[in-house]
Parts: C-alpha cells; sequence; structure tokens
C-alpha cells in the first residue's frame, strides 16, 4: 500500500514542538489551541525543549494534552538533546508533527526520517522586520528553516502579512494558509471589579484616563513612540496616566525610563514587568495603544477589544483586518499622529469602558472556536 493509499487514522496524533513555553503571544496561542482541540479527534501532544516557562503548569493542567519537555540545557546542548527528542517522538509516534516558531519548525524537518508517513506543519508567526540584533545562534536558525522551507507539507501563517514575507523569501506559496488567532472571550471580558481594583493598586484615581501598552519589551514593539505620544498627550491632557505592561531587558527599560524622565511624565508613567493577570491589567486601561513597528497577527489588541477597551494602533501586519475602523490606525513610528489619535478617541469614548461593539466584534470574527475549527480542518486535509 503507498503512502498516499494509507487509511486515515480513527484518531489523530499531533505533537506540537516549540522551543520553550516561555511569556509570548505565540506560546499563548498554543496553549489555547491545545485546550480548545477536540480530543475525541487529535491526541494532543507538546514537545518543549527547554524545562520551564509561564504557560508550562497551565498546559500540564488541561486535560487529555500530554507535555513532554527534552530538558535542553543551553544554545549547544545539541546531540544529547535531539537523542533524547528523537526518543520521545518515536514513543508518541505522531501522524502529524507541528513546529511552533523556528527551532521547532527546524527541528521537525530533522525529525522526519525518523517517523515514516509524518506530516510536517510549520508555524510562522512573525512578518519579517526583526529590529533586536539576533544572535548568531538566531541567524544560523532562520537560514536553516529558510533553506528547510521546502519540505513541509502545510505552512500555517497568522496573518496574510506573514504569508507575503515568507513567500517573498523563498516558502513555497502552494503550501499556505493563514488561520489569524483566536481570542479567549470567556477570560479576556469587561470586569467592572477588576478595573477597581486594578486602578486602586496602581494609584490611578477614578476619573483619570489611563492609557496602557502591552507586550514585552523589545525594539520592535518601539516603546519609545509609545513614550513620546503620551508626553504629546500630557501637554494637552494632564491628567492622564499611562501603563506600560510588560517586562524586557534591563537596559532596554532604563533607557525607557530616562525618556520618560526627559518627557516631563515619568511620574505618571506606571511600569508592571512581567505581568499575568492580563484580563485584569485590560480591565483597568482605558485605551490600549500598540505602536509597533512590526507584526502579525497582536492578540493584545484581539484580547483589549475583548474587554471592551478601545485601541489605538499602527498599521502593521493584519491590524487592519482585526480592528475593522481606519480611524484608529496610525503610521508606524508616528509619535505626533499616534498622540493625535490618542486624544480623539479619548474625547469620543463613552467613559469608562466597556464598549460592547468591540468586543462583539471579536466574538463574531476572530474567537477561539473559530481558530479550533480553522486549525482541525486544514490539518485533517493532509493526513
Amino acid at each position: 500500500m503507498s503512502e498516499q493509499e494509507l487509511p486515515r487514522p480513527a484518531k489523530v496524533t499531533i505533537a506540537f514542538l516549540i522551543r520553550m513555553l516561555n511569556d509570548g503571544g505565540a506560546q499563548r496561542q498554543l496553549c489555547e489551541l491545545v485546550r480548545a482541540m477536540d480530543k475525541t479527534r487529535f491526541r494532543v501532544c507538546v514537545v518543549a525543549m527547554y524545562e520551564g516557562g509561564r504557560f508550562k503548569a497551565e498546559i500540564e493542567s488541561i486535560p487529555d494534552v500530554e507535555l513532554i519537555t527534552i530538558g535542553k540545557r543551553h544554545t549547544w546542548d545539541v546531540v544529547g538533546a535531539l537523542l533524547r527528542l528523537v526518543r520521545e517522538m518515536k514513543r508518541i509516534r505522531p501522524q502529524i508533527l507541528h513546529g511552533y516558531l523556528d527551532l521547532g519548525n527546524v527541528l521537525s524537518v530533522f525529525l522526519k526520517p525518523f517517523l515514516p508517513n509524518v506530516k510536517v506543519v510549520w508555524g510562522l508567526r512573525n512578518a519579517g522586520i526583526q529590529l533586536k540584533k539576533e544572535s548568531r545562534a538566531g541567524k544560523i536558525l532562520a537560514e536553516l528553516e529558510r533553506h528547510l522551507s521546502r519540505y513541509p507539507d502545510l505552512f500555517v501563517a497568522n496573518s496574510n502579512a506573514g504569508q507575503t514575507y515568507h513567500v517573498s523569501i523563498g516558502y513555497p506559496e502552494d503550501r499556505f494558509i493563514v488561520i489569524q488567532n483566536g481570542t479567549n472571550t470567556l477570560k479576556f471580558a469587561p470586569d467592572p471589579l477588576a478595573r477597581q481594583q486594578m486602578r486602586e493598586a496602581w494609584g490611578v484615581l477614578p476619573d483619570s484616563p489611563l492609557i496602557g501598552i502591552a507586550g514585552r519589551i523589545a525594539p520592535e514593539k518601539d516603546h519609545v513612540t509609545f513614550l513620546k505620544a503620551a508626553g504629546e498627550v500630557n501637554n494637552h491632557r494632564s491628567e492622564c496616566r499611562y501603563c506600560i505592561i510588560g517586562g524586557g531587558d534591563e537596559e532596554d527599560v532604563a533607557k525607557l525610563k530616562l525618556l520618560a524622565e526627559s518627557l516631563g511624565i515619568a511620574e505618571k508613567v506606571i511600569w508592571t514587568g512581567s505581568f499575568s493577570e492580563m484580563n485584569r491589567a485590560y480591565n483597568a486601561l482605558d485605551l490600549l495603544a500598540l505602536t509597533s513597528q512590526s507584526e502579525g497577527f497582536p492578540n493584545v489588541v484581539g484580547e483589549a477589544m475583548a474587554t471592551g477597551v478601545p485601541v489605538v494602533v499602527t498599521d502593521v501586519g493584519d491590524v487592519r483586518t482585526l480592528v475593522n475602523n481606519t480611524n484608529v490606525i496610525c503610521p508606524p513610528g508616528d509619535a505626533s499622529r499616534v498622540a493625535a489619535t490618542m486624544l480623539n478617541v479619548l474625547a469620543s469614548l463613552s467613559y469608562p469602558p466597556p464598549d460592547l461593539r468591540l468586543r462583539e466584534q471579536i466574538e463574531q470574527n476572530f474567537s477561539l472556536d473559530a481558530l479550533r475549527r480553522k486549525t482541525e480542518e486544514a490539518l485533517w486535509k493532509i493526513i
């Protein structure tokens, strides 16, 4: 019997392969996806190369999802980690091996010879722009990924921008599907009590508009533009406060704090550091800003909108599709335009949030159920 004639199994084993379950949008989406998948049709395994990470405990708590950690110790721990990985994969015997991000994608191709008839899927989460200097290992992985792109059976991009970028550098266009991120609208929902509690904890007065930016502190997120815009907003609305939700490199954070001081808004900026209770954080806000230079499909925008919080965004990735409102979209890097748009939104919003029209936009178009359904259909077709 040829490979094409192999019977489809009643229950498909899928292994998601990822570097680490640390804090990040891709890791959060993986967690939500494996939670939502139909366990009567799929046996779901998550394989992480490194121990730990914010989402490890959460995935361990999901019924009928097996989590395997390979215990890779450092970047150049290669031979031992690969031997352990091959052993675990032979035990799991997946019909589908789904790489997630660069390391998972590259390793999935190298595992093919050990897994007869396995279908390899790559999850592609970026749209090309990387402002932070890559490490030597990162550059090697990126080149390997590009050269190995002829081998996967399917590419799943989380944005049209991501597909366009990868096709432009040589990925085969005929094997792509775009499945945009899903938002957990049960978790991210209006919560007046959480709003009150978080604002009290952060020392924000009930009538002070709070403008936030959420996500790791990294050059491509362009917190510099956010702070410059905040400085301009402060000239017109001195009662506003600003919240930077997320952690990052100490040197990057220190530079941003110096910038806030030079702009005269240091006393008005809240720095939360790494923050896990994002549903509570969004509820505290009156406006969320995304000032990124590059995105695929930003989770934070969908999550804020599901909470009923208005947004101001830069024109990156698939943001236009997500917000469906050109009045809140600004050119990347244009702090004055971002500030003017923030002021317009603050002047027009019903105070305080939630704006349930924003929540409805996410529920109807970017739900977790849509993510699950589209993913399962795409995976089932390649078996």
